[in-house]
Parts: structure tokens; sequence; C-alpha cells
């Protein structure tokens, strides 16, 4: 089986293109399946990534798979896929798409051939295939890919990708050690490293970008919109600047008082962003939804509630809650998880001064990765040379005691403990150099071309 990577991040892809991607394949996940071997999705605010273990021996089989992924549905026009209503072209809504009731039929009128759209996307991606795939993956986990430095949210969503996928049925024995083998190497490179300390996520990004903007946080009043992680680490990164007042909105009432509750803050339902926007000196939006939440129209008519306070919206999600018309109405600062980049220049230098040692780290447990992947790969070999030994023992054992004649069941047992102690003298060093080169496939193969083995079609 081969492993394979296709995907985009922050580094290849701007943020408009991030979350088209996104948000349509939030949409089409239930057509999209993994019959021929395995698939895991990761998709977070700064990254795509489609991890695939193809059932082919050829890497390049299972690199095509992965790029198939990103064929023309992935850059459909998301108002044509899913409106505000989160209605879907073909009739499917939003609810219908869940796990109890896909309905993948509707969905394929939408993934059509589109070249164009293609072409666009293809100089965006990157790609890996084998240990490379390991090696990417790992430094990911490990918060060496990231726009902060040592970010600890993304190795949480190394994990919860992996749990999706096999909650999903799509995650196998392959991608599941790999994932497992990341998440290790990203908890190595935290525990042995200075790479997680200090602030090292997106959300502490947006409160220093509050405070390089509009200096002393405690008598601003800040509206986090959305209760999920990244309003958590917020949340308690503004509390810890001692902010003026902070409000939680969500349309889950409790997950909205749970958050506020950590920090004392307030909260508030969704129905009442109009007011909460009025109120604010500062929103950090990072909602998970499909759709822009908050309109320039909205934000327009509220704006002389505020009696000429300037307004910062610091917008999180992937796809953007924001419409960006919004940035152009007086008074408004809107910033988006790309203009982020700005305010990640101080404060690093302790986790930048780790990445040698972090990357040390990860290039051990790739290493381990890569061994223990040789070893699974070598063992059919080495499972294949003993049967055919048992069979050649067994057999000439048996012509033996025929020509010896009645032998006592003492003396039989003496005659198999001799043939078995013989056997296993002789395959020991076999094994064991099987073991030692078992990243070499051609070694590999010449022993089971010696030892008359069948040919391994892995």
């Amino acid at each position: 089986m081969s492993i394979a990577l296709v995907g985009l991040s922050f580094r290849t892809a701007p943020v408009a293109l991030r979350e088209q991607v996104t948000r349509t394949y939030a949409a089409l996940e239930p057509s999209f399946a993994a019959p021929n071997g395995e698939m895991v999705v990761l998709s977070t605010c700064n990254r795509f990534e489609v991890y695939v273990a193809d059932d082919q021996p050829s890497p390049e089989a299972a690199l095509e798979r992965a790029r198939a992924m990103f064929g023309a549905g992935m850059l459909a026009a998301p108002d044509t896929l899913c409106g505000e209503d989160g209605e879907i072209i073909a009739g499917c809504s939003r609810r219908e798409l869940s796990l109890a009731d896909r309905k993948r039929e509707p969905l394929r009128a939408v993934v059509e051939p589109d070249c164009a759209a293609r072409d666009a996307l293809v100089p965006h991606l990157y790609s890996y295939t084998g240990e490379a795939v390991a090696s990417h993956l790992f430094a990911v986990a490990a918060g060496l890919d990231s726009m902060v430095v040592g970010e600890a949210q993304i190795l949480g969503q190394v994990g919860d990708a992996l749990q999706h996928a096999l909650a999903q049925g799509t995650a196998g024995r392959q991608l599941s050690m790999l994932f497992r083998y990341a998440i290790s190497a990203g908890r190595r490179a935290r525990n042995e490293t200075s790479i997680g300390h200090g602030s090292g996520s997106v959300s502490h990004a947006a409160v220093a970008l509050a405070r390089q903007t509009l200096g002393d946080l405690a008598t601003r009043r800040v509206l986090l919109i959305g209760a999920g992680k990244m309003a958590e680490i917020a949340a308690h990164t503004l509390a810890e600047h001692a902010v003026g007042a902070v409000r939680v909105l969500n349309r889950d009432a409790e997950r909205a008082a749970a958050v506020a509750a950590t920090i004392g803050g307030d909260w508030c339902g969704w129905e009442q962003l109009p007011d909460a926007l009025a109120w604010a000196d500062v929103v950090i939006t990072s909602t998970g939804a499909p759709h822009t939440l908050i309109h320039a129209q909205t934000v327009a008519e509220l704006l002389p509630q505020r009696e000429s306070r300037s307004l910062l919206i610091i917008d999180l999600a992937v796809p953007r809650d924001v419409d960006r018309a919004v940035g152009d109405l007086p008074g408004v600062q809107l910033a988006d998880i790309d203009d982020l980049y700005a305010a990640i220049e101080t404060g690093l230098q302790q986790r930048e001064e780790a990445v040698p040692a972090a990357r040390r780290v990860v290039a051990q447990e790739v290493a381990r990765y890569a061994a223990r992947m040789a070893a699974l790969d070598v063992a059919p070999t080495i499972a294949d040379l003993r049967e055919h030994a048992e069979q050649i023992r067994a057999g000439e054992v048996q012509k033996a005691l025929r020509k010896l004649g009645a032998l006592s069941p003492q003396e039989q047992r003496a005659v198999e403990a001799l043939s078995v102690a013989i056997v296993n003298k002789l395959l020991h060093g076999p094994t064991v150099e099987l073991k030692r080169h078992a990243a070499d496939t051609r070694f590999t193969q010449t022993t089971r071309t010696l030892f008359g083995l069948e040919p391994d079609v892995e």
C-alpha cells in the first residue's frame, strides 16, 4: 500500500481560495469516499490536505487519487453550492448531508469536469509521497509549519482529523498509524523543546493585533463570535491582558455561557448580534459557518449607534464570517487570518530558537515511523519464509520417521525437536537481515527469490 498527500496552505494559497475549497468540501463531503483504500482530510483555517493510502503498490496511483479530490468540484462557486439558507443546488439541504442520511446521487451533479477551475487550483497545490508524507505531517503536528510557530491548536486538529476519518470509516491501519505517530511527534516536540512555550496560536495573534491597533485594552469591549477552541483561547488571552469587558455570542447559548463563565464574561444569543456589534470595540469571529454571517448592510445600519467609535473586526474563520465590504465602511477596520502575519513579528524568539531542536525530534519520529512501516512491509516475507521452511521440515521428518520404523513417543518428540531447532537456527540469520534491511525492497525480493517463495504482489 502506498501513501500520498495533496494539499494547499497559507504558504501556497490566499485565504479566498482556501475558504472556497473548505466550504465546498464541507458541502460535498458525503460524495467523497475512499473505495480503493484509505483517506483522511486535515482541514483547518490555514490548510486543506488530503492524505491517501492506496491499495495500489505504486506511489503515483496514490498521488493521483489524492489529486482527484481537488477536481473541479473543489472550486465550484460557493454561492451556487450553498446559500445563506443552507440550500444546495441539487435540492439537498445541509441537514440532509448528515451521516445518517447521505444523499450522494444529487451531489454528483455539482462535481462536473471544469478544466479552467482545475487549472486555477493546481499552481497552489503541493504533494508528497512515501516517507515525505510523514516528514510533512509530523512537522505540521509539531507546529513547525504553522502561521504562528509552535501553535498548540494544530496538534488537536490532527487528532480530530483522524477521529473523524475513523468515524467515517475512511481511515484504516496505514493512515491511523501515520497520524498516531504524528501526534506522538507533536507531543514530543512540545515536551522536549520550547517550541510551544509562550503564546502560540492564531487566537493569541488576534489579541496581539488588537493591542497593536488599539493599544491598552483595559477600557475596550471585545465581542467573541463563536464558542469553539479558538474562541476559548482568545477569551483566556483577553483575560490575561485585563480587557475591559468580554461578551461571547454563539448560536448555542449554553456553549456561549460556558465559555464566558471561564473568564467571568457575559454572553448573548444570536438574535442579539446587531446590538452586540454596536456595543463592541473589537470583534473576533471564529465560527464554523459555511456562509457569511456579518454583512456590510448590517454593520452600516448600526454605525450611527456607535457615535463615531472605531470598530476593529478580526475574522479568524475559514470560510470567512465577514463580508469583505465591511472593511470599506467608515471607522471600521477588517482583518482576516492572512493579515495576522503582521501581528506575528514579535514574541517568537524563544520558539524560533527551538525550531532546530524540534526538527531533530521530528526527524527521529519519522525514522521511528519508517522503521515500523518497513517492519510491517517485511513481515509477510518473514512469515512466508518460516512457513516454507516449516513445510519442508515437516515433510522431511515424516519421511525420516517412516524409515526409522517404530519409535517411542519420546524418540519421535526428540526428532521433531531436533528438526525445529535446526530450522530456527538456519532462519535466524536471514530473519535478522530482513529486518535490518526492511526498507530495501530489493533485498526483500532477492530473499524471496533465493528461497523460492511466491512473488510478493506488494
